[in-house]
């Protein structure tokens, strides 16, 4: 669409104007969109650090840290002491889980830049993220001492009380940071996140409020909080009613549609469940999510489960939708295969021991079908998580 019809254009590419296109396609949810227009941008103007960042956050948002570090890493071939990229490759190897590595590069900035806040950040951030509690302290207590008007440097300070349960130094120093910097959006959604943990509802949806009021069309990661709270509160309507306000803004987030399916699917409202998840089936075809809401019991109706399997046909490959096919027909003859033998056996059983050997071979059937149930189920949630991670 819009990216292309920009590079058919005969004149220079504006990178400034692709950074904004990018930005727009990202907050509505459109990463892959957004990826293209940072990527152009970048092509344009190698030395568009903004742009790097806003690429990098994207690779991240989309599940796929090992770009975003790439990014970095290419960067700091080029210029190795710039202590902009090293923040950056440490901020994404901590998103990849690489705390070791991350630890190495933050230790590598203090080294360069002692006399920089940003080195000892890193490394509270680092240590933070690898358990070191005490460590990262150190780290930020060394930040402040160099930059004490930092606001990062309180903020960093008070993500690590809080994980060592120092309340009310935590929320000090989250205080502390918000008065150098009133409208920073992460500082505010880590104090909310704080109050939520020590149980302080009120005082969270206060933070809450105020960050969405300060971020505007920036908020729907604050709308999602608010419904993942509510839905944890079986709150159904409260929840739901969030979650769309977050599709509203974020209309490519296909991720708010199988959750609003989910909610609906909570309250008991299964019709319209089905229309959010055909919508979901539509944009990201048959996966394991769609897959995790069609075994909800709610949905195990004949009625439900031939939408589904349509569903299921449309948004899958052929050859998905037959194995499921087969795998279904199989399970039908297996019990029903069970029932018969159950009903073959019962007479001689009741005969040689009575009604108590009839009950123990009714139970032993009935355990062997939970079991089978409850690993079945077992492996599908276990194939889910597989997939997030």
């Amino acid at each position: 669409g819009f990216l292309q019809k920009t590079l058919e254009i005969s004149a220079p590419v504006n990178p400034e104007t692709l950074r904004n296109a990018g930005i727009a396609y990202d907050r509505a949810g459109y990463y892959d969109q957004a990826v293209d227009c940072f990527q152009a941008a970048l092509e344009a103007h190698p030395q568009f650090d903004d742009v790097r960042e806003l690429l990098s956050d994207c690779y991240l948002s989309g599940g796929k840290p090992e770009l975003a570090i790439a990014l970095y890493e290419k960067a700091l071939k080029d210029s190795p002491r710039n202590i902009r990229y090293l923040s950056r490759l440490v901020f994404c190897l901590s998103q990849n889980n690489q705390a070791a590595k991350a630890l190495i590069v933050a230790e590598e900035s203090v080294r360069q830049y002692p006399n920089s806040p940003i080195g000892y950040i890193d490394l509270a951030y680092a240590r933070l993220n690898n358990n070191e509690l005490d460590e990262a302290l150190t780290a930020a207590e060394k930040a402040i001492d160099i930059a004490p008007l930092d606001a990062e440097t309180f903020r960093v300070k008070a993500i690590i009380l809080s994980e060592k349960k120092r309340d009310p130094e935590a929320e000090k120093s989250f205080e502390r940071s918000l008065s150098l910097d009133p409208d920073n959006i992460e500082t505010l959604r880590d104090y909310y996140t704080h109050f939520r943990h020590v149980g302080n509802f009120a005082k969270m949806e206060e933070i809450v409020f105020r960050t969405i009021k300060k971020g505007g069309s920036a908020c729907a990661e604050d709308y999602w909080f608010l419904a993942d709270y509510y839905r944890s509160k079986k709150e159904y309507s409260r929840a739901f009613h969030f979650l769309h306000q977050a599709f509203d803004l974020r209309p490519g987030e296909q991720d708010l549609l199988s959750m609003m399916a989910d909610v609906l699917i909570a309250r008991k409202h299964i019709k319209r469940a089905l229309r959010f998840i055909k919508q979901y089936v539509d944009r990201a075809g048959w996966d394991i999510t769609a897959d995790q809401l069609a075994g909800y019991r709610e949905l195990q109706k004949k009625l439900f489960i031939e939408a589904l399997d349509f569903l299921r046909y449309c948004g899958g490959t052929p050859a998905d939708f037959q194995r499921y096919q087969f795998k279904r027909s199989a399970i039908r003859f297996i019990k029903f295969s069970l029932a018969a033998i159950l009903l073959a056996v019962a007479p001689p059983v009741y005969l040689m021991l009575g009604k108590e050997g009839l009950l123990g071979l009714v139970s032993v059937s009935l355990f062997s079908m939970g079991i089978s149930v409850i690993i079945n189920r077992f492996r599908r949630n276990a194939r889910y998580m597989e997939e997030m991670n």
